[in-house]
């Protein structure tokens, strides 16, 4: 086969082993098996083998950088940069709040910390948020 054909089907999504997707990368393979189960790389199975495509290997590339760039904003959701994100709260039987393990409370004190929610209205990731104003007391 001459070379640009064979570049070319290189580069058309070929399937690479676990090995060749950790050389790509450049990352061992504790860490690939960990991203693995983890949900972080997608991964395909044909039987007993393991396989890769690039283009998913080069998502999960540029999930990880991009996740690094979005700015420590509170009014920014974490999982996809949005910054449209709807204030509410979660139901369930009762209010939901957050009690702190590690806090010893006297019986009298309420020691319920209220939690606000922010749903972000591009990826739907809810945000909880403790009350740090009834953490403190």
């Amino acid at each position: 086969m001459p070379k640009a054909d064979k570049d070319e089907s290189e580069n058309s999504g070929d399937w690479l082993t676990i090995s060749e997707a950790c050389k790509y990368l450049q990352i061992s393979e504790q860490t690939m098996f960990r991203w693995m189960r983890s949900g972080k790389i997608t991964y395909y199975k044909v039987g007993k083998s393991t396989r890769f495509k690039e283009s998913d290997l080069n998502k999960a590339v540029e999930r990880v950088a991009s996740r690094s760039t979005i700015p420590d904003d509170i009014n920014t959701c974490k999982a996809c940069g949005n910054d449209d994100l709807i204030s509410g709260s979660l139901s369930a039987l009762g209010e939901l709040v957050f009690k702190p393990e590690d806090k010893k409370f006297s019986v009298w004190k309420d020691t319920s910390v209220g939690v606000t929610a922010l749903c972000c209205s591009k990826c739907g990731t809810i945000t909880l948020r403790a009350n740090v104003d009834d953490l403190e007391k």
